[in-house]
């Protein structure tokens, strides 16, 4: 039997739980077959540098299976899929937001906005923010990154390829420099090449994360 008390705090855990699943990322790995490797060591090397990074790890040697949870963007909606594309309201503080930032680097160079839907590719994410934690110099900027229609449909799905040529994107600039046309990478001792004024080259697929896609004529 329960009374009073055990049921609210059975009720409080349920909502700290929803609260903890919206505020995350899952990803579930299997087949991971170099675990079988894994020592003891190794396993709490692996938890340590998890919890650092705010992600708890679920590791299952046996099943060699890898379970992990961390922080999300503030906005993401609560999905039990890997990819998500929400569009925007038009009223919403994330719509205004994001608009605001499209229409200062346009300068009015467009006539109207279709469209502004928010990327919820967790994969990616976590790439993208692993990624992040290596940089010594953390340099993060939300920048756009202009394709047709097809290509975006690609990066929002297969993440940036430095194949690709309206994407809004945050990208690790990290140490960066003045680049020249022909670079295949980057100097030695530096991240990213800029013109110097708005163009920044990644040379990491990893580097940039596809945060929304906006469609506009």
């Amino acid at each position: 039997m329960t009374g009073p008390n055990n049921d609210q705090l059975i009720q409080y855990q349920n909502k700290i739980k929803r609260l903890a699943q919206s505020c995350s990322s899952k990803l579930h790995l299997t087949e991971e077959t170099d675990m079988d490797d894994w020592s003891q060591e190794t396993v709490e090397k692996y938890y340590d540098y998890c919890l650092q990074r705010r992600v708890i790890p679920t590791i299952d040697i046996q099943n060699s299976t890898l379970h992990l949870i961390g922080p999300k963007d503030a906005y993401w909606d609560l999905s039990d899929v890997n990819f998500n594309r929400v569009v925007l309201l038009e009223s919403s503080k994330e719509y205004i937001d994001v608009w605001n930032r499209f229409d200062s680097t346009m300068n009015n160079n467009y006539s109207k906005i279709i469209k502004i839907e928010r990327i919820q590719n967790e994969c990616w994410y976590k790439q993208y923010a692993a990624h992040r934690d290596e940089y010594t110099q953390s340099d993060e900027r939300l920048l756009f990154h202009g394709c047709c229609s097809i290509s975006a449909d690609k990066i929002v799905q297969e993440c940036f390829n430095r194949a690709f040529a309206g994407l809004h994107a945050r990208v690790l600039i990290g140490k960066t420099c003045i680049g020249k046309s022909l670079m295949k990478v980057p100097p030695e001792g530096f991240d990213t090449t800029t013109d110097g004024r708005h163009i920044f080259v990644i040379y990491h697929d990893a580097g940039a994360y596809g945060e929304y896609l906006i469609t506009y004529k």
